[in-house]
């Protein structure tokens, strides 16, 4: 009754490849020759038509290398900016995988593969997207671009007036859902996969980042699916840098001017947060000296934990969650980092204090419909990773730009 390990299956072969000497070549190799398919075994040659793939995640990727290795010129565009290969990666044949390899506690985002660039490491290995964007930009028929979006910079007749002969809509598999709760407007409320692309896209989490997400502990997450559990996780792991950066902010800010120059323009409660931040961040930049002395890991989730920690809650059981049955091993290792999970509740409203600050999400237990057992899990902070809908935004983004397109034509007129 051994659980079996996808992941692991998916992706042995590949480990196996990349550890031969040569392996990232013979990769490369692989992806233009294909020795198993006995019709179309070689990368074709170009067959004149042009394609335009809109959205550079999994399955704008895969759309682009097969319509480019049956011969179709292939120009990708997201709306992420695209960050360049490193030069000392770019144009020369790799021997030892080992050598392109980076510690992923420091990987930073290069905008390149959509949701699998702001998705945590235990589905996708953030060295192998890199890899693949290596072998992508070595291939002719191919050219991506970041910074573009369909529905804004782009409209359809942009993709006729171009040359393309046809376009790809590979633009994610909805809009996230958001709950309808009474103080659902409160400050501390996000979706939980605008704080993924924040966290990842827009490198808030690099120390010397200027694009912040702040939020408080604890915090709760809604939800029972993979981003729920990538949510909770990031969260957790987001925080020890968020408060350590307050920290030696503040201090170089206090240090220039004072404390009451830190303090005008916020409110009491604002400034009650940053002294709770300031506090923690303290603790992290001591805990990480000494552990700098002693030469051993640090692990700061017994400190998460004694902040508020992160709980996930889910309306059914966790054996019933899209998470468990998709990849249970997430759950547990989410676990293991000392996420909290609470299962059969629903909630019904977020709870505000006299300052209308959060303090906690009230829930109803799913297997007891007596209201008197609603419960309130303390948070400061609410992640909704509670699914998706239909992707119309180019809808409503064609719609305003007709409009105000007509208004221009008749104030010139």
């Amino acid at each position: 009754q051994t659980p079996v390990n996808v992941p692991e299956i998916e992706s042995r072969i590949l480990k196996d490849v990349l550890s031969l000497p040569w392996g990232m070549e013979i990769y490369f190799l692989l992806m233009r020759w294909n020795p198993l398919s006995q019709k179309h075994y070689c990368q074709k040659p170009d067959n004149g038509y042009r394609v335009l793939v809109m959205g550079m995640g999994p399955a704008g990727l895969a759309m682009s290398h097969y319509l480019s290795y049956h011969g179709c010129s292939v120009v990708a565009i997201d709306g992420a900016s695209l960050e360049p290969l490193p030069d000392h990666i770019t144009g020369q044949a790799i021997k030892h995988y080992e050598q392109f390899k980076n510690d992923l506690s420091c990987y930073q985002g290069l905008g390149f593969g959509g949701v699998a660039d702001y998705g945590i490491t235990a589905r996708w290995d953030k060295d192998l997207l890199k890899l693949l964007y290596l072998m992508f930009s070595r291939n002719a028929m191919f050219q991506c671009f970041g910074g573009i979006r369909f529905g804004g910079t782009m409209v359809v007749e942009d993709i006729w007036s171009l040359g393309f002969d046809h376009g790809v809509l590979a633009l994610g598999a909805g809009l996230p859902k958001s709950l309808l709760l009474p103080n659902v407007t409160v400050p501390g409320v996000f979706q939980a996969n605008d704080f993924l692309m924040n966290l990842h896209l827009n490198r808030a989490g690099d120390l010397a980042s200027l694009n912040e997400f702040d939020y408080a502990l604890p915090a709760v997450v809604v939800g029972g699916g993979l981003t729920a559990i990538d949510t909770a996780t990031e969260v957790q792991a987001y925080y020890v840098r968020m408060v350590e950066r307050i920290y030696h902010r503040y201090q170089s800010v206090v240090q220039k001017h004072s404390e009451i120059f830190v303090k005008e323009g916020l409110s009491d409660a604002e400034f009650k947060t940053l002294q709770c931040f300031v506090a923690q961040g303290k603790e992290v930049a001591r805990v990480r000296r000494e552990a700098l002395m002693l030469e051993k890991p640090v692990d700061f989730s017994a400190y998460i934990k004694s902040w508020g920690g992160v709980t996930i809650v889910y309306r059914r059981r966790m054996t019933d969650s899209p998470a468990y049955q998709r990849n249970h091993n997430e759950i547990t290792k989410a676990m293991e980092e000392g996420v909290m999970y609470l299962e059969c509740l629903s909630p019904i409203e977020v709870v505000v204090d006299d300052d209308q600050q959060m303090v906690a999400l009230r829930c109803r237990k799913e297997d007891n419909q007596d209201a008197s057992s609603n419960i309130d899990v303390p948070a400061r902070s609410v992640f909704l990773a509670t699914g998706a809908k239909p992707n119309i935004a180019y809808a409503y983004s064609i719609r305003a730009f007709l409009i105000i397109k007509m208004v221009l034509i008749k104030a010139m007129f």
